[in-house]
């Protein structure tokens, strides 16, 4: 009987470890969980407060100089004393032609964007000149773009002769390029803005401020 005792307790004592041991992994897990939430929350308000002191400066220089600044150098120190980067270290994206911050850099590069902006001003010319969209983009040099239209690492940009739409290969993971005539016939060009033709009309609310402002509980 002592010995079916003992047995018994060995088995309710082995259980119950196993339970303790079961729920310390599961809150173990939990608290892992909950700091990893409160880590990501907290690196998405700083990159949306990062975003927004960054519209806020390109909005202010927009509006005194009625442009952007081809880079976010520019800005500093007076619009602002420095620029912010992601928690991670890098840095953020961004479009000189329409003055927009991205949350990454995983985009066309600053260079990039106005450079595709050239190209569509030489996809117009070209089509003034000769009434048609040129055949492939590599058409307008050297007559109309004084070198050959590529990336900054190399690479040809997307191209559709038969409406001018231009593209970069990026695009989709930050940007969504705009056609340079949209429902436009072939053989048929519309003018686009070149860089600084920007109308003060244009200048808009940063969704960012509404982001950051959601967060902190405003």
């Amino acid at each position: 009987m002592k010995l079916l005792g003992i047995v018994a307790m060995s088995l309710c004592l082995s259980g119950c470890l196993i339970d303790m041991l079961m729920t310390t992994a599961i809150t173990a897990d939990m608290a892992a969980q909950q700091a990893s939430s409160a880590s990501s929350t907290m690196n998405q308000t700083q990159i949306d407060i990062a975003m927004m002191e960054l519209q806020e400066a390109l909005d202010y220089h927009y509006m005194e100089k009625e442009s952007y600044p081809r880079d976010l150098s520019a800005l500093v120190p007076t619009y602002i004393a420095a620029i912010p980067t992601r928690p991670d270290g890098e840095p953020f994206g961004y479009n000189p032609i329409e003055g927009t911050i991205y949350e990454n850099n995983k985009g066309p590069s600053t260079a990039d964007y106005l450079l595709m902006e050239d190209i569509k001003v030489a996809i117009n010319n070209f089509g003034h000149a000769t009434g048609l969209y040129p055949r492939t983009l590599d058409d307008l040099y050297p007559n109309y773009m004084p070198i050959l239209p590529r990336t900054s690492t190399g690479a040809p940009f997307g191209y559709d002769n038969q409406n001018g739409a231009l593209t970069h290969p990026s695009e989709g993971q930050q940007y969504a390029s705009e056609t340079v005539a949209e429902g436009g016939e072939s053989g048929s060009v519309k003018p686009v803005n070149a860089l600084g033709s920007l109308d003060k009309s244009d200048l808009k609310d940063s969704n960012s401020l509404n982001n950051a402002l959601d967060r902190i509980g405003y």
